[in-house]
């Protein structure tokens, strides 16, 4: 009889570790924008403060003291996405395929398994970043199926016309653009009327592209001079300099990923989850308080059966073990693998509902030019 059974509890899956999605979340700046955590709810729900005001009022001696009232929270939802993917190891392949790196030895089902699951791991990373990098550059992401039907969208309100910059002089006119004068502008209009800082602590993520246009500009290469009348010529160099005037750090962030298969085998065309000529800025809460979260809502994919309830004829369930991912991200993430006899079958599958739930959009900032 075939069975039903999740990665890491019957197989050691070689070269997966159990925890590798979540420390490689745990270790990535742009997921650190909104660090995973499991909702047992069927909605992405959060609570948005609202803005403070007024000062407190004269009461005078021997008076009776104004009444008044103070800001609520505003109770945010968004509908989640259904994310997933099946690969299916088929008998054809069982039977016909090669072990890689040798002439005649027959494929290895638990390597091929292992690597089956590091890729479609990567993928639903590849996603999250993605998302997390749309909402925080422009204040919208959208999530369209292979038949362009739109599937999940967000759009945080306000967010374009507020927190989202474009340079007066484009940043790639090197000899008249003048970044530094358009961050210490951004940086004065985000702090003003909120507790969110955009100061030297916070930083400003880009790729390189990005960075080699500021590093050509003629304001931060000649017109500014740093010790012994030297200029600016590297990122290190930049980042003292942008801390001289109280502004963000940079941060260099590269990674990218190929869209369809036809890109990745002939390795051209990959995406930047950050693109060229665009940037997000990071900034914090005076009081630390967490500015988002990519909220796992319940999956029930991962409910175990109820009651006498049966399975399709074929399938059983396996004892309950580790799965492929650990932490926050195991709750709202599923990794199963499937095993049918005749005709002899593997079926590799991950999913996870959620969405980015965004407490103080305030906090975070984006821009791009051409």
């Amino acid at each position: 009889m075939p069975d039903t059974f999740t990665l890491g509890q019957n197989y050691d899956v070689t070269g997966i570790a159990p925890d590798m999605l979540a420390t490689v979340l745990e270790d990535d700046w742009l997921m650190n924008l909104a660090p995973p955590k499991f909702s047992d709810t069927s909605l992405v729900v959060w609570e948005m403060p609202e803005n403070g005001y007024g000062l407190l009022s004269l009461k005078g001696e021997g008076a009776h003291p104004d009444v008044t009232d103070v800001p609520g929270y505003r109770r945010m939802t968004m509908a989640p996405g259904y994310y997933g993917e099946t690969v299916l190891i088929k008998e054809d392949e069982m039977n016909n395929a090669r072990e890689i790196g040798s002439t005649h030895e027959p494929m290895d089902i638990e390597k091929r398994v292992g690597y089956i699951q590091e890729q479609i791991v990567k993928r639903s990373f590849d996603r999250m970043r993605t998302l997390v990098s749309a909402l925080a550059r422009t204040g919208q992401f959208l999530v369209t199926r292979t038949d362009g039907a739109v599937t999940h969208t967000d759009t945080l309100e306000g967010y374009s016309s507020r927190n989202v910059f474009t340079p007066g002089v484009s940043w790639s006119l090197s000899g008249t653009a003048t970044p530094i004068d358009d961050l210490q502008t951004w940086r004065n209009q985000l702090q003003l009327g909120t507790d969110s800082r955009f100061d030297e602590n916070s930083e400003l993520g880009m790729s390189s592209p990005t960075l080699t246009d500021l590093l050509a500009t003629a304001q931060v290469r000649s017109q500014i001079k740093i010790d012994y009348g030297n200029s600016v010529a590297s990122l290190k160099k930049l980042n003292e300099l942008l801390a001289g005037y109280n502004l963000p750090k940079i941060v260099l962030y590269d990674d990218s990923y190929y869209a369809t298969k036809a890109a990745a085998v002939a390795r051209t065309g990959a995406v930047r989850f950050i693109p060229a000529k665009s940037f997000i800025w990071k900034g914090y809460r005076k009081d630390s308080s967490p500015v988002a979260e990519f909220q796992l809502t319940r999956n029930s994919v991962k409910d175990a059966m109820a009651g006498d309830a049966q399975l399709a004829p074929g399938y059983e369930w396996a004892p309950k073990g580790r799965t492929a991912v650990g932490g926050e991200i195991a709750k709202g993430m599923y990794t199963l693998l499937q095993r049918q006899l005749i005709p002899a079958q593997y079926r590799v599958d991950i999913g996870f509902n959620g969405g980015i739930a965004v407490k103080y959009p305030s906090a975070w900032a984006g821009g791009s030019y051409t």
